[in-house]
């Protein structure tokens, strides 16, 4: 299984909170960087025999607890750049529509 990233996750993200760190005995604790708007950045680390499997398969399998409520928007990413870019596109975005609201 991938091993999580605590510290630098990308150049301009580092992490800030481990989520589930109270609850190990259920979950993997999970090192992220969280903005003020709430969005959750982390990284994962592959071993050599996972990065050949992607080689092999070409994809990355995906798997997430939503509690049956709705899914969240996700974004899988392969460069540190393209997490970067996502995270501030949205982080503007919900401070753009927060700053709407309060208008």
């Amino acid at each position: 299984m991938p091993r999580s990233i605590e510290g630098k996750i990308t150049e301009k993200l580092e992490t800030n909170v481990i989520y589930g760190a109270d609850q190990e005995d259920k979950y993997r604790a999970l090192p992220a960087h969280k903005t003020a708007t709430g969005i959750a950045a982390f990284a994962f680390e592959l071993s050599d025999e996972e990065v050949k499997q992607v080689i092999k398969n070409k994809k990355i399998y995906v798997s997430l607890l939503t509690f049956n409520n709705p899914l969240q928007p996700i974004c899988v990413c392969v460069a540190p750049e393209y997490l970067d870019e996502n995270v501030e596109f949205n982080d503007n975005m919900i401070k753009s529509i927060l700053n709407k609201k309060g208008e």
